[in-house]
């Protein structure tokens, strides 16, 4: 997928994130990132709540520096500088 570019309007996942304004909503406040897969990567996907949740990422208490998924939080990532 070089050079690849997708307009996130069209984007199935971020249209289902979208309609949960609730947690649209909670992400955008927080400032927390979304890890958006691209389109073709969800075809045969049901896009449900869980699996929206296993990709935003949330900061960990202990540190700006370790971020986790808001599903998985067992799930460490670590940001090096």
């Amino acid at each position: 997928m070089e050079d690849y570019d997708e307009d996130l309007s069209l984007n199935p996942f971020f249209i289902a994130l979208q309609q949960n304004q609730g947690l649209f909503k909670q992400v955008a406040e927080n400032l927390w990132i979304i890890c958006v897969p691209c389109k073709p990567s969800l075809e045969d996907v049901e896009l449900n709540l869980d699996l929206i949740q296993t990709h935003i990422l949330v900061p960990s208490s202990s540190g700006a520096k370790v971020l986790f998924f808001l599903k998985k939080r067992q799930k460490e990532i670590k940001i090096m500088s």
